[in-house]
């Protein structure tokens, strides 16, 4: 019995697939190296849970959860997540966050919110007679 495939590589699609994988990869990279620095007051928290149920091929399910930490601020939201590459593991900056205090965040990439994609917090410090050249995002 031959078992044929419906989804056969040609050049083609190797070369639309390449494509797609370049731009992605592109988009990180900006992402990654774009860093600003914002003095900001907090005014939520909130922890966002993504739920996923699969069902495996024994009819059982099997239910994964994966969790969001944001920040919103007067000057946008962003996001305490893991960012491995620079040595941040978990979300290290959330639960040390007060609402109505202002801190000195060091963030990286970019606010897509419509995509679910806010900028990482990479470093939180209390804004003690904070520069108000830093209070703008670049």
């Amino acid at each position: 019995m031959k078992i044929e495939s419906k989804y056969v590589l040609t050049p083609k699609n190797g070369i639309i697939f390449g494509i797609v994988v370049a731009v992605i990869a592109v988009f990180y990279i900006i992402n990654w190296i774009k860093i600003d620095t914002v003095v900001a007051s907090v005014t939520d928290l909130d922890t966002v849970v993504n739920v996923t149920r699969e069902k495996t091929s024994s009819g059982r399910y099997i239910e994964s959860k994966s969790y969001k930490k944001l920040v919103y601020t007067d000057k946008g939201t962003f996001q305490d997540s893991s960012d491995f590459l620079r040595g941040k593991i978990g979300d290290q900056f959330y639960n040390n966050l007060d609402e109505g205090q202002t801190y000195i965040f060091t963030i990286s990439g970019h606010d897509l919110g419509f995509f679910s994609f806010y900028p990482n917090i990479i470093d939180v410090k209390p804004a003690v007679n904070a520069n108000p050249v830093l209070n703008q995002v670049n």
